[in-house]
């Protein structure tokens, strides 16, 4: 699957209902519609590339983690939740969770905490999608924020199940902890994640 280099520049906020588009769109993805995936790659490839541009050390780096991200959504877009996130939010946290398991596999990981954040003025480009949609916004802080409540083990174990799909068993020898403290995890962060978005005011 080859996608063409993304470019940066500005894109316009989406159209009224672009949230619905995004989540048909990946519907269709999930049925394997080939030209679906194409329509979110124009749209969403800018501020995905951004995002991954600011945190891995090269810019060849980010160009790979786009397209290996990209074939991601191809996978596992029936996996999307329309009722926890956006089509957007839901993209860009497989990104996030990507860039982190490449920084952690060269051993920086810290510049995901260390980079630039939802909350500075720096981070605007990863907004591209929708530059001037508050709502778009508040939708990715939302989820980050929500991340941020559970403990540090549990935002891992739910980052690496949910956003890079990784096995039970493969977590628990990424992390040499036991499987049976890894599912735990999994499971009371999912739980916990899902009541914090769903009570967020």
């Amino acid at each position: 699957m080859s996608y063409p280099r993304p470019h940066e520049p500005t894109i316009p906020a989406p159209a009224e209902g672009g949230a619905v588009r995004d989540a048909l769109l990946l519907r269709r993805i999930a049925a394997h519609d080939a030209q679906a995936l194409a329509e979110l790659y124009a749209s969403w490839s800018a501020p995905l590339y951004s995002y991954a541009l600011r945190v891995l050390p090269a810019p060849e780096d980010a160009e790979d983690a786009l397209q290996e991200i990209f074939v991601k959504f191809w996978k596992k877009a029936s996996s999307f939740d329309p009722s926890l996130s956006s089509g957007f939010t839901w993209a860009w946290m497989i990104m996030r969770a990507h860039c982190c398991d490449i920084l952690r596999h060269r051993g920086r990981r810290h510049a995901l905490t260390s980079g630039p954040s939802l909350d500075d003025g720096k981070q605007a480009p990863l907004m591209a999608h929708g530059g001037s949609d508050l709502q778009q916004r508040d939708e990715v802080r939302r989820v980050v924020r929500a991340l941020d409540q559970l403990s540090g083990p549990e935002r891992r174990a739910v980052e690496m199940a949910v956003f890079l799909e990784y096995t039970g068993e493969e977590i628990a020898g990424e992390l040499q902890q036991p499987l049976g403290t890894i599912k735990s995890r999994i499971r009371r962060g999912l739980l916990r994640l899902r009541h914090i978005l769903q009570h967020h005011d």
